[in-house]
């Protein structure tokens, strides 16, 4: 694919929403690793620390992790800071995604980005809570028969 508006194109979709890999390549009649190719990395917003070159992101699984990588060095750095939002910014909702689907159709998903972190703290939660409990009655146990 050497058109530049197409290129830009398959960026914006790659990296501001959600539509899977597979999808994208499909609605540019690109193979996974041709999409992968014209993908160009997402500036991080911050220097490097060992050699002062800004760093990207290599793609969204880094930036979901906050994982940055420096072109020039190398180095890795995990920029956690930058995607945990403050609790005041968490009450504010994210704008709606449009999602552009391989078939034509667009759909507008007034969801929350945050949903699947969200989802994933609850349940991190909901964990730590069923523990607590096994905990707490093995510890009850425990202390029952030593009387």
């Amino acid at each position: 694919m050497n058109d530049p508006t197409r290129i830009a194109e398959a960026n914006r979709i790659y990296w501001e929403t959600d539509v899977s890999v597979a999808d994208i390549a499909e609605r540019f009649d690109l193979s996974r690793r041709a999409l992968y190719h014209v993908v160009t990395p997402l500036q991080a917003g911050i220097a490097c620390a060992t050699c002062g070159q800004g760093l990207h992101y290599e793609n969204r699984s880094a930036r979901r992790d906050g994982l940055a990588t420096c072109p020039e060095c190398g180095a890795r750095t995990t920029v956690r800071d930058l995607h945990d939002p403050a609790p005041d910014a968490m009450l504010e909702p994210l704008p709606a995604v449009r999602d552009l689907r391989t078939d034509g159709r667009a759909t507008t998903e007034g969801g929350d980005a945050r949903k699947p972190d969200l989802r994933g703290r609850a349940m991190l939660l909901g964990g730590a809570a069923i523990a607590g409990v096994a905990i707490g009655t093995v510890a009850a146990m425990l202390a029952r028969r030593r009387d």
